[in-house]
């Protein structure tokens, strides 16, 4: 496998969970057009190395009935893997998660959100766990738990939906049980 898939994978699957966990058309349906640097975030206005902020335009997900357009942002790590993967790749403009043929020549064409859930696989069954049991959705779902185990203060139910897109509450649904088959 050609070392650019490396890249790409890596940029795919953190800007993915950093961007809040997001479904797998909206990560195959990225595009360069969609990102804005920001200033950086500083947690002290003096320090001039602060990690890399950048803005990332999901248009209207699945579950937004809203007019505007839903924006997230990543900051540090992700931010310098997506723009290596983009500078290796050399992609100025288009999708931001391309094919890579076997001899890794990067295609114009984007992924498929079907890929994106293969492309999870293949890294999960590289890194020697069961392939089987991880999926895109795990994205998501893993971002809530991760969120929770850090103690992040999500205020409520309808805070935790607007977080990873899940306006249907699904994702809390499946949560709680899988908490209360722990108990």
């Amino acid at each position: 496998m050609p070392a650019i898939v490396d890249r790409r994978d890596r940029a795919l699957l953190l800007t993915a969970f950093a961007a809040g966990g997001r479904r797998r058309s909206e990560v195959a349906g990225l595009r360069v057009e969609d990102l804005t640097d920001e200033e950086p975030v500083r947690a002290d206005r003096a320090d001039k190395n602060s990690p890399a902020c950048l803005s990332i335009r999901l248009g209207r997900p699945k579950t937004t009935t809203a007019d505007d357009d839903e924006h997230v942002l990543l900051i540090a790590r992700p931010v310098t893997v997506l723009k290596q993967w983009l500078t290796e790749a050399q992609i100025n403009d288009g999708p931001l998660f391309r094919r890579i043929d076997q001899w890794g020549n990067v295609d114009r064409r984007a992924l498929t959100p079907q890929s994106v859930n293969l492309v999870l696989k293949r890294r999960c069954q590289q890194a020697g766990l069961d392939a089987e049991k991880f999926s895109a959705h795990g994205l998501r779902s893993g971002y809530l738990t991760e969120a929770a185990n850090h103690g992040f203060p999500f205020r409520s139910d309808a805070a935790v939906a607007a977080q990873v897109g899940d306006a249907g509450g699904e994702l809390l649904q499946q949560r709680r049980s899988k908490e209360m088959s722990r108990c």
